[in-house]
């Protein structure tokens, strides 16, 4: 089957999340392409796109957070017109997966003017829901938990799959992992991931950690670096690091993870349960993550500099908090979520090839929804 996957390079979350699902297809067999529409249009307007981005997030919050819960954004309504000549070939498949709400939406309001009836699956990357997800002419939406189909109609597609995370196996233990990166390893191991776009402070949670009363060993990752530093801070082991392919394993060796709560991120400390701290969310889906989160228990949320040390300290210092996280954890999500995405998409995209009809959910009861749904 000819799949092809569309994602946009904000974040390394959806490029990941489309990795994996491609690894899977062709596992399968298929002949998988992943394509990034945006870029594939114009690089220069991609890239002043992702400045605008940056710039309301970091200064303007309040109205970002105001603009990711609309149905139509500024500028949505140029999209489909710019990208149709490149979604052209995007369509020219068996099925499309979305990795991205955004694309999701471009994708089937394209679908609508074009008559097309290629099957348009969304994968979510995050557990807050985009309004734009509303759109009729998605086929199917993945989400990652029963929690996350609230945000739907009762008349849209959903299924629970768990997230596209690929989670490898612990080849090591804890102490061989100490012996191989020079660690002490009789120090609780705690990691602060704030991904690679420079949007978060790496420099305010070392000086917060630093003041710990429990001497850890601290691994900064992904905190945008060229080469491996290591800091000694009131008895603390801080190690600066470039993104590393082996941070999945980090978590599994773990105490504690402080992160900003993107949503591939927080599914992979969920699958190694490890108890996480979010700390400086960005505005929207992001905060969107962490308030569920914390409201589900999985995860704390640290508001401000003193909340941070107070959950760390807290975690650190009882064991049994950790294992309550944990347990948590090992029933909030389903496991498996690439395979089962593939598989039920795949499945899907057979019906609509007898069936074409039902790739075209374009009804006006759909359309009344999509114009007046529920927004969470």
């Amino acid at each position: 089957m000819r799949i092809h996957i569309v994602s946009m390079s904000i974040g390394n979350g959806h490029n990941e999340a489309a990795r994996v699902l491609a690894k899977h297809a062709v596992k399968e067999g298929d002949d998988v392409r992943i394509y990034h529409p945006l870029e594939m249009y114009s690089e220069r307007l991609f890239k002043q796109l992702k400045r605008m981005y940056k710039w309301m997030v970091l200064y303007h919050p309040a109205y970002w957070r105001k603009l990711i819960k609309k149905k139509h954004p500024f500028l949505y309504d140029y999209f489909p017109f710019l990208l149709r000549s490149t979604y052209e070939q995007v369509m020219d498949a068996d099925m499309i997966l979305s990795v991205h709400p955004l694309l999701s939406a471009i994708g089937g309001e394209i679908k609508s003017i074009t008559n097309a009836s290629v099957p348009l699956f969304h994968v979510a990357t995050d557990f807050w829901q985009s309004p734009l997800l509303h759109h009729p002419a998605i086929n199917v939406r993945f989400v990652p938990n029963d929690h996350a189909m609230s945000f739907f109609h009762k008349q849209a597609r959903i299924y629970s799959t768990g997230m596209p995370i690929d989670m490898k196996e612990k080849p090591l233990s804890k102490k061989e992992y100490c012996f191989k990166y020079g660690w002490n390893p009789s120090k609780p191991i705690v990691i602060v991931s704030g991904g690679g776009e420079k949007m978060f402070p790496f420099q305010e949670v070392e000086r917060v950690l630093a003041t710990l009363s429990i001497p850890s060993t601290v691994l900064f990752i992904g905190a945008v670096r060229r080469k491996m530093e290591k800091r000694t801070r009131k008895g603390h082991d801080m190690y600066l690091y470039p993104f590393m392919k082996e941070f999945k394993e980090f978590l599994k060796i773990a105490d504690v993870l402080i992160s900003k709560a993107g949503g591939m991120t927080a599914a992979e400390a969920i699958a190694a349960e490890i108890p996480t701290i979010f700390y400086k969310p960005l505005p929207g889906h992001e905060e969107g993550n962490a308030q569920l989160l914390r409201q589900e228990k999985i995860a704390y949320w640290a508001k401000n500099v003193n909340e941070l040390y107070y959950w760390t300290e807290r975690l650190l210092h009882h064991p049994s908090e950790r294992m309550k996280l944990k347990k948590r954890m090992k029933v909030f999500i389903p496991s498996h979520g690439a395979e089962r995405i593939i598989a039920l998409s795949k499945y899907d995209a057979s019906l609509a090839m007898f069936h074409p009809q039902i790739s075209r959910p374009k009804t006006d009861s759909d359309k009344k929804n999509y114009q007046q749904g529920p927004i969470s």
